[in-house]
């Protein structure tokens, strides 16, 4: 916070400092979250789906422990109560399963239509509802995926619901990665 602090002082006038965070949401830590985020004070904050039942989506052992249909289902339903988060601001990279669902259900090629009827459109009417904000992170243009997360099709049902508002985010883990996509 300090340095947060710190950095508004210097730039107040020339520059708006915003205070944001992710959360990576767990059912199982709900009231751990929802304490960091009472005792913190932040301007936005940003949630997402990493983990499903305790396993990485980004790792092999969520999608070679059940079937395709079993494990989207799941991850939609960990969504649906992740954007119903109090507090929540954005909701970060919907579709980020696409990730894993392409190298490792290789027998279940990607469908975004499969997600939408899988229950993916509860979540972005739920978001839109609560009056979240979704983000288009650009991170799948140089991770393999080719296409932000969400893509064309997910962005177009959420326009299709009444959605209006994004965040542009290149979800950079260093600088060089900062705007990469946009």
């Amino acid at each position: 916070y300090k340095a947060v602090e710190a950095c508004r002082e210097e730039f107040e006038g020339h520059l708006k400092i915003y205070l944001g965070v992710e959360v990576d949401y767990h059912p199982h830590c709900e009231d751990e979250i929802y304490n960091f985020l009472d005792s913190h004070s932040f301007d936005y904050i940003i949630v997402s789906v990493h983990y499903v039942d305790g396993l990485s989506l980004t790792g092999d052992r969520f999608y070679l422990s059940r079937p395709p249909e079993i494990g989207i289902r799941q991850y939609i339903m960990t969504l649906q109560r992740a954007v119903l988060l109090p507090g929540i601001s954005i909701l970060g990279h919907l579709d980020w399963i696409k990730r894993g669902w392409r190298q490792y259900w290789r027998d279940f090629p990607y469908q975004p239509e499969f997600l939408l009827e899988s229950g993916m459109s509860e979540v972005l009417r739920a978001l839109i509802d609560e009056g979240c904000l979704l983000e288009i992170n650009t991170s799948g243009m140089r991770r393999k995926v080719e296409e932000p997360f969400p893509g064309e099709a997910l962005l177009s049902c959420y326009k299709k619901l009444g959605g209006r508002c994004c965040v542009l985010g290149s979800d950079a883990h260093s600088a060089i990665e900062l705007a990469q996509g946009f």
